[in-house]
């Protein structure tokens, strides 16, 4: 028996998208026994949104509210609610292919030590931005990247790596230290296994000084590996 998988969406002023992220987690071919959306601090109704949702899909999701503190806190909120062995955290306006979930899990099944698998993911430019009738894709997709959205974690990682950090950027922290164990901690699926949306409000369009950000988090890394 495969090990139980939660899917855990944060989720900020997303009532416009969230219900294709929630369909990309009720159709996959691998399916999780817990999905839950932290609904962080919005007033679009992103919570009537998901309720809404999960009634005419007939698909069970618990829903959190708090209030807004980003992106960091939602994950560790949702963590805490769920009980499954392994946990996938979905962007709210990300979404997955068929068989993510599935192939993220075969990864993990085949390397026993690894804390996490991650895969590729592909871009698309919103068809509410982009005034088109249909999603514009991108030809080429990234190949396997450590993005919280392209990732299925062990829960045991986060006995060994603590939570995410508060703020929006928390996973980028929370993948500098688990590459800080060694590759064999992660294990690289080569095939595509979500989306992210492109559109005016993704978070890393709007944080202010990104190289800043990303640099105090390469010294926060380096200093912990200076202190072994």
């Amino acid at each position: 028996m495969k090990p139980s998988i939660a899917v855990v969406i944060p989720a900020y002023q997303a009532a416009r998208f969230i219900h294709e992220a929630l369909e990309s987690v009720a159709t996959q071919s691998l399916r999780a026994q817990e999905i839950v959306v932290v609904d962080d601090g919005s007033t679009d109704g992103t919570s009537d949104s998901v309720t809404s949702w999960s009634t005419a899909a007939g698909v069970p999701v618990t829903i959190i509210r708090k209030e807004n503190g980003g992106a960091g806190s939602a994950r560790n909120l949702g963590l805490a609610a769920v009980s499954s062995k392994r946990i996938a955290f979905l962007d709210a306006d990300d979404q997955y292919v068929p068989d993510a979930l599935a192939r993220l899990s075969s990864a993990l099944d085949a390397k026993p030590d690894a804390l996490v698998s991650y895969g590729a993911m592909r871009t698309f430019i919103d068809v509410g931005e982009s005034g088109d009738d249909a999603p514009h894709r991108a030809m080429l997709a990234k190949g396997p990247i450590m993005l919280i959205s392209s990732a299925l974690i062990e829960r045991r990682a986060f006995i060994q790596l603590g939570p995410f950090q508060d703020g929006n950027f928390s996973a980028v922290d929370w993948f500098a230290r688990l590459i800080e164990l060694g590759p064999a901690a992660g294990v690289a699926v080569t095939d595509v296994v979500g989306e992210r949306r492109i559109h005016s409000r993704n978070t890393s369009s709007g944080e202010g000084n990104l190289v800043e950000t990303f640099a105090k988090i390469l010294k926060a890394s380096l200093d912990r590996r200076r202190a072994r």
